[in-house]
């Protein structure tokens, strides 16, 4: 609710940035305290961050916050990473910072991409191989398509797909923006 003018970032501050940005990128966008908020909790995201409402955290039940339906949640990943936003996301032990590294997420991600595994049905789907089945598959039977679908193609021609792009109106200029800060 303050100006961010002036202020120095820890290596906490990056590291839970860093974190941020990881989850978004592996959840298909979805942001960490992005949930479903039970009746009598209507907080902001900003309320939900101070509060560490971790919506796929231990403790989100607790808390008020739930996974929303139909979302890519952190189980499909290994066990090591899911502990890692953890310890990103929740509220820390005592007065340590237990938030990962950048060398934490190197050696998980590295990890992770060593752990993949190739789906039988869509080859444009990849998933960590502990699991029973591709979860990108269970999704697509539930209605929500996260990948363009080859289904062992390669003659994909991206050039009608950006002229439909294009041809999509412009919803016209954007509206002026008023920053929600003042620096007074």
């Amino acid at each position: 609710g303050g100006s961010f003018r002036g202020l120095r970032r820890t290596s906490d501050q990056d590291n839970f940035a860093l974190a941020i940005l990881i989850f978004r990128l592996l959840m298909m966008g979805r942001h960490p305290y992005d949930g479903v908020m039970h009746a009598g909790h209507d907080l902001t995201m900003t309320q939900r961050i101070q509060h560490f409402m971790y919506a796929y955290g231990p403790d989100a039940r607790r808390q008020g916050i739930a996974p929303p339906p139909l979302g890519v949640a952190p189980a499909i990943l290994p066990p090591p990473m899911t502990t890692l936003f953890e310890r990103a996301f929740t509220r820390p032990v005592g007065s340590l910072t237990l938030r990962p590294t950048a060398r934490d997420w190197h050696t998980a991600l590295g990890d992770l991409f060593k752990s993949l595994s190739r789906c039988p049905h869509e080859s444009a789907h990849r998933y960590f191989r502990d699991l029973a089945s591709c979860p990108w598959c269970e999704f697509e039977r539930k209605g929500l398509v996260l990948f363009v679908a080859t289904q062992g193609r390669h003659d994909f021609d991206l050039a009608p797909v950006w002229e439909a792009i294009l041809a999509v109106s412009s919803p016209g200029p954007a509206p002026a923006v008023v920053p929600p800060f003042s620096d007074g």
